[in-house]
């Protein structure tokens, strides 16, 4: 399997993360209402037990949006230094390559010449 890795589709993947992450956040948000307003519905324990089911939602929440774009800025990163390595392999390929037309010129020929 061949992967390809380039800025713009790093850019696209970014994009569509952060196009997912705020869906996730608009449902979270209608989440924690309908939790609200179960808990003023209900009363005593049943209320405390879904305002602590909220808490945690919001923790885990922000711990997963956290670690996500962690991922996403890491994922930049490693791309910028693949199509950076790129670069350089080519520029030490074409060098490379110049040297050894260039050392061609100084090698003799058929019969030392």
């Amino acid at each position: 399997m061949k992967f390809r890795i380039s800025p713009s589709g790093m850019y696209q993947t970014g994009r569509k993360t952060t196009d997912h992450h705020q869906d996730l956040e608009a449902n979270v948000r209608r989440l924690l209402g309908a939790l609200e307003r179960a808990s003023h519905t209900c009363g005593g324990p049943i209320a405390h037990e879904l305002a602590r089911l909220a808490g945690d939602v919001t923790e885990k929440t922000h711990v997963m949006s956290s670690r996500v774009g962690r991922m996403v800025a890491g994922a930049g990163e490693v791309t910028h230094a693949h199509v950076e390595g790129d670069h350089d392999m080519a520029r030490h390929a074409r060098q490379a390559q110049a040297g050894t037309a260039s050392a061609d010129k100084d090698v003799p020929g058929e019969g030392g010449r």
